[in-house]
């Protein structure tokens, strides 16, 4: 089937509206979904705020180990069955969460070890990898479409599952919430193909060479830069893109972090609600919405660095708002500035990567940015909550946040397109001769 032609509708787009499922699932309901959860079982079960959130940090910090075997797993047996090993692990996980555990080490076990094989495995680098693979002219629209649904299940998640255990009076009931979901997910996942190739198809519908409804060579109409060639890793590591990115990454996961998992904690420890807390967090998720489709959109037309250096812009002084929370209205409008500028930020940056490296480059880049990035947003989640231990604030936690955003800024107005080492030499030879 592969060498045969498949003159038929072009597949991507359901295989589109798939991944949009997938990333609303656990992306966006199970992983946002813990920012309203976590608070609930620390002050239940009477839990230490730096231990409890010890295991959301060695989550991060296995997601970023296990990228590399992702990666792998993706170029070895396929998208598809490499998220059947995600959602799988992530549904016993869930499972386990809503009905076993009862002690500070089974919080770690499940959450800081198991669940992360599922957010690797089923999780960004795999939607985002498979979307790359799919779509090359509208590639950023697509990818702004596809990632809207984690944001678009956060916004709801967080006012849904504070609902449903203030019914149930047990914050379990959230957890199993979270599992059904993923059951569906499972059940959606049928319907995924991996690669156009795989069904006869081309990239957008259209052969590799000549738009057939234009006639025109595909690749002068494209309004960004996009590389002819996929990079292998080793040169792309030596190109100052990717040390940048890895900064762009860090301050964008560690400010993601700070609000996910104590926001909600610094909001009601300073005299708000429950309910006002999640509001902001589901405001920062709705931006995130409205965000990804017309960035997206824009990212076919305008250099992806420029969108990525104006949602730096929008996230820094978002932040500040929030660490100062001057009153409810600024502080709903600040969480969907956030929300906006990192929903713009995951959207954008693959695709930056996408057109710089190529799409089959991708993954092997992705899997190197990960272990290497992940790491260093892995301490905020228990950082923060010892410094407010310690300090009874989050003050010099914002301030850290703050100028690491202050860096992103700079990291993203600094990606000018790569040229291979080889090329230049090439070039230099070329002028002296």
């Amino acid at each position: 089937m592969e060498n045969q032609i498949n003159t038929g509708p072009f597949y991507g787009r359901i295989n589109a509206v798939i991944l949009f499922f997938l990333y609303f699932c656990l992306l966006g309901f199970v992983f946002y979904g813990f920012s309203v959860i976590f608070p609930q079982m620390v002050k239940t079960m009477g839990w230490n705020r730096g231990h409890a959130a010890l295991p959301h940090s060695l989550r991060g910090l296995m997601v970023g180990i296990l990228a590399p075997l992702v990666s792998y797993s993706i170029n070895k047996i396929g998208s598809k069955k490499t998220f059947l090993i995600g959602l799988s692990t992530s549904l016993v996980s869930l499972i386990l969460l809503g009905t076993i555990t009862t002690t500070l080490w089974h919080w770690t076990i499940i959450w800081g070890v198991a669940m992360p094989i599922g957010f690797a495995f089923a999780g960004q680098m795999n939607v985002q990898t498979t979307t790359l693979f799919w779509f090359n002219k509208n590639r950023a629209t697509a990818m702004g479409f596809v990632m809207s649904g984690a944001a678009l299940a956060g916004f709801l998640a967080s006012p849904v599952l504070t609902w449903l255990m203030k019914q149930t009076h047990n914050w379990q009931t959230g957890w199993l919430a979270c599992a059904g979901i993923v059951i569906i997910s499972i059940i959606a996942l049928h319907w995924l193909e991996n690669k156009p190739a795989d069904i006869g198809q081309f990239p957008d519908g259209i052969d590799p060479k000549t738009d057939k409804k234009t006639g025109k060579d595909s690749e002068n109409l494209q309004l960004t830069h996009r590389t002819s060639e996929n990079w292998e890793l080793r040169d792309a590591i030596q190109t100052r893109v990717i040390w940048l990115d890895i900064l762009l990454v860090v301050a964008l996961l560690m400010s993601l972090y700070l609000l996910l998992v104590h926001g909600v904690f610094h909001l009601t420890d300073i005299g708000y609600t429950k309910m006002n807390a999640a509001s902001v967090i589901s405001a920062m998720l709705m931006g995130g919405v409205f965000s990804r489709l017309p960035m997206g959109f824009a990212g076919d037309r305008i250099e992806p660095r420029w969108i990525l250096t104006l949602a730096f812009l929008i996230m820094l002084p978002a932040m500040m708002i929030i660490w100062k929370a001057p009153g409810f209205t600024l502080l709903i409008v600040a969480g969907f500035s956030f929300g906006f500028g990192f929903g713009t930020v995951i959207t954008i940056n693959p695709i930056l990567l996408g057109n710089y490296f190529g799409p089959d480059a991708f993954p092997s880049i992705n899997g190197f940015i990960q272990p290497v990035s992940i790491p260093f947003a892995a301490v905020v989640p228990f950082s923060a909550g010892y410094i407010k231990e310690y300090y009874g604030n989050y003050d010099f936690a914002f301030i850290f946040i703050g100028c690491l955003l202050g860096l992103g800024l700079l990291a993203s107005a600094l990606m000018v397109p790569p040229v291979k080492a080889k090329i230049k030499l090439s070039e230099s030879k070329n002028f002296l001769s």
